[in-house]
């Protein structure tokens, strides 16, 4: 295969890639309530794009923008764990000021 028709092709699939990927992002920004589980379930899906284009002959900057792009949401995800424990360990402390607020006027 001759070098231009092979970055041409790494070019053509890396951008696919890039496309299905912003649908995915999208569906994670979209705004609408989604669960904890289903957003996971969107990152997975995107980080297993990036998995799966590292089985594919691309050029060398196509792959080192790919490894990237999969680190980039990497974060996202390690950022998006950290937002959910966070959340939780919120919810039990006011859980708990609620309890003791209630038992106080009771009293």
């Amino acid at each position: 295969m001759s070098s231009t028709v092979y970055l041409e092709t790494s070019r053509a699939f890396v951008d696919k890639l890039l496309s299905v990927d912003n649908e995915l992002e999208a569906k994670i920004m979209d705004g609408k309530d989604k669960r904890a589980d289903e957003i996971y379930r969107l990152y997975f899906d995107r980080l297993s794009l990036y998995e799966m284009a590292c089985l594919v002959p691309l050029s060398k900057n196509h792959k080192l923008f790919l490894q990237n792009k999969k680190e980039e949401i990497y974060v996202d995800l390690k950022w998006f764990k950290s937002k959910q424990e966070l959340k939780k360990h919120l919810d039990l402390a006011l859980s708990e000021i609620n309890y003791l607020k209630r038992s106080y006027e009771y009293k």
